[in-house]
């Protein structure tokens, strides 16, 4: 759709707008993830010196990470599976799952914001800071969505695989 704009102003305005609402999903898709994007860090710790370039270190940060993405995508498709089949063995893994990439997100942002939020109005801080968690733990929670049967394109190989190993052993 193709907006008019009468005055330079509301065009500024708009297009400094929209580049807010970016930065905005940015950040927000920066908290889903950021446990990925630590578990990939402590793993190139336990590998890289401290002296190794700044290039490799980033590399296989994100190299874990991707393969921690890809992990949580089998084991959410072993969840499925076990679902399917009626199995409770799938609770304990939803919940690993669950704590992993939901509520970390959500205690990484409650330690972010408590203190600062709560300096501003003691009083009705702390209810803003717990809707925004959980606003946090519900938001990363739909990104996965372990109890549907449904995967991105890029883990759907691996989301299968932990499908047919559980169809196959039980």
């Amino acid at each position: 759709m193709q907006y008019l704009h009468n005055n330079s102003e509301q065009y500024l305005f708009d297009r400094n707008l929209g580049g807010l609402w970016m930065i905005g999903k940015l950040l927000l898709e920066t908290f889903l993830y950021l446990p990925l994007l630590f578990t990939g860090y402590l793993l190139s710790d336990l590998l890289l010196n401290k002296e190794e370039a700044a290039v490799l270190w980033m590399t296989t940060t994100a190299i874990f990470a991707v393969a921690h993405f890809f992990f949580i995508y089998f084991l959410k498709g072993m969840i499925v599976a076990l679902l399917k089949a009626k199995n409770f063995l799938w609770i304990p893994i939803f919940l690993i799952c669950i704590g992993y990439t939901g509520f970390a997100p959500g205690w990484m942002v409650l330690r972010l914001i408590d203190k600062s939020i709560l300096q501003l109005n003691p009083t009705t801080g702390r209810i803003f800071t717990w809707m925004i968690v959980s606003a946090t733990t519900l938001i990363s929670y739909r990104r996965f969505s372990f109890l549907t049967d449904n995967a991105p394109t890029l883990a759907l190989p691996l989301y299968f695989l932990g499908y047919w190993l559980v169809k196959k052993f039980t």
